[in-house]
């Protein structure tokens, strides 16, 4: 169990808004302090550090870790198929649109002579 050290003292953390929210929410559901779970969060950090390879927190950090590469895999290859789309269709429709512009404005002046 965490106990606070003698002759230590509270302190403020800074945390986004969002993250401080989440945090009062979670705090009321289980009925603890905010500086009871940071104290809690600091216990298990300090138990099952970044170095402990017995850590629970490291196998989540690394199916984090997995599912962001595939995200990212994902957004490469939806970008690349509009690449393509770009190329094979966009530019292609463009090109004969400003042309078909170009024919159409040649007519135009034409007719504008004949008159």
């Amino acid at each position: 169990m965490y106990k606070q050290k003698e002759g230590s003292y509270s302190t403020t953390i800074s945390a986004y808004s969002t993250d401080r929210d989440f945090i009062n929410r979670q705090c009321d559901e289980i009925g603890i302090s905010q500086k009871r779970v940071v104290a809690l969060l600091v216990q298990a950090y300090k138990e099952y550090g970044q170095k402990d390879t017995n850590s629970p927190y490291k196998e989540l950090a690394e199916k984090v870790q997995e599912t962001l590469d595939k995200l990212l895999k994902r957004d490469d290859r939806v970008i690349a198929f509009i690449k393509e789309q770009e190329r094979v269709l966009l530019k292609p429709i463009l090109e004969n649109t400003q042309i078909t512009d170009a024919q159409l404005k040649q007519l135009v002046s034409i007719l504008a002579n004949l008159e």
